[in-house]
C-alpha cells in the first residue's frame, strides 16, 4: 500500500488557502530580516521534522527563529536568548497570524518593516487532518529531492518552499552561463534546470512534479521523456508528472528519482549539445 495518500484540491482547497497565507507571513518576516540570497531564497522557508521553518535570522548581536509545528498547530517563535513564544494556530486568519508575530517582535524591540497584506476572511474549514496529511506527504517528497541532489554531481541549491507559490523546489545548475545574459544575475545568466512539488495552480490544476530548463532550447524540446511524463505548455512550457501517477506507481519513490534523473541528464546533454 503506498504511503501517499489522494491529494485532491478540492478536498481541502479552503484550508489550503489559509496555509499558504500562515507561510507568506513568515516568508515576508524573513524576507525583512535576511540577507539577500540567490534566486531569492531570503524569501523561502525550509523544513523541520514537523512543519517549516525560517532558519534563524539575524536581530542584531543574536538570532531568532520562526517555525510551524503542524502536529501541535502551533507558531512557535524562539531566539537565541533562550527565550520561546507559542501562538495556536487554530482559528486564526492570516491577518491576525501577522498582527500576533507583529506584537511578538515587539517585545523584542524590533518593528518589522512588513506591510499587513494578508487575508483576514474567516474560514471555520480549516482541517487540521488535511494539514498534517499534505505535511507527510510534502516530507516524504522532501527527503527523495534530497536523496537526488546527493548524486548530482554539478552543483545544486537547498530543497526550499516557496510560500507565494505553495511548492516546494530547488535548482541544478550546469556550470556554465547563458551566452549574452548579465553574468551579475545569476536568475538570468545560470543554465540551469528547477524541479518543483506543487499542489496546484492556475495552469495544471492538481498536485504535479514539473521540471522547468532555463534556458529553453529546441534541443530540450525534443528531450525523451521519462514514462507517465509530458510537456506543459500552458502558462509555462515544463515537464510534468502528475502526483496521482506517482503515488499509484508500484514504487513510488524509485519512480519519482527515475523522472529526477532521466530528466536532469536529458537536460544537461541537450544543454551541452545546443553551443
Amino acid at each position: 500500500m503506498s504511503s501517499f495518500p489522494q491529494l485532491k484540491i478540492d478536498d481541502w482547497e479552503p484550508t489550503r488557502q489559509i496555509l499558504q497565507g500562515y507561510t507568506q507571513v513568515l516568508s515576508s518576516v524573513r524576507t525583512a530580516l535576511m540577507p539577500p540570497q540567490k534566486y531569492k531564497e531570503q524569501s523561502t522557508l525550509q523544513t523541520t521534522a514537523t512543519g517549516l521553518t525560517t532558519t534563524p535570522m539575524p536581530i542584531g548581536s543574536d538570532t531568532v527563529e520562526m517555525r510551524f509545528d503542524f502536529f501541535g498547530n502551533l507558531l512557535i517563535l524562539t531566539t537565541s536568548r533562550g527565550e520561546i513564544w507559542q501562538k495556536p494556530l487554530l482559528n486564526m486568519t492570516p491577518a491576525a497570524l501577522y498582527t500576533a508575530t507583529v506584537e511578538l517582535f515587539a517585545e523584542l524591540e524590533i518593528t518589522l518593516p512588513v506591510n499587513n497584506r494578508f487575508s483576514d476572511k474567516e474560514s471555520k474549514n480549516y482541517d487540521v487532518d488535511a494539514v498534517e496529511k499534505y505535511w507527510k506527504i510534502l516530507a516524504q517528497i522532501d527527503a527523495i529531492f534530497k536523496q537526488f541532489k546527493g548524486k548530482v554531481r554539478t552543483e545544486t541549491t537547498s530543497v526550499v518552499f516557496v510560500p507565494d507559490r505553495f511548492e516546494l523546489m530547488f535548482h541544478c545548475l550546469s556550470g556554465r552561463l547563458i551566452p549574452g545574459a548579465d553574468a551579475n544575475n545569476p536568475e538570468k545568466s545560470d543554465e540551469r534546470l528547477t524541479f518543483s512539488f506543487s499542489t496546484g495552480n492556475m495552469d495544471v490544476s492538481e498536485s504535479h512534479f514539473c521540471a522547468i530548463a532555463t534556458p529553453e532550447t529546441a534541443e530540450i524540446l525534443n528531450i525523451a521523456l521519462p514514462t507517465d511524463a509530458a510537456w506543459n505548455s500552458r502558462g509555462f512550457q515544463g515537464i510534468v508528472m502528475m502526483y496521482d501517477t506517482f503515488r499509484q506507481a508500484n514504487d513510488p519513490k524509485a519512480h519519482l528519482l527515475n523522472f529526477l534523473q532521466s530528466i536532469q541528464i536529458e537536460t544537461f546533454t541537450a544543454m551541452k549539445s545546443s553551443r
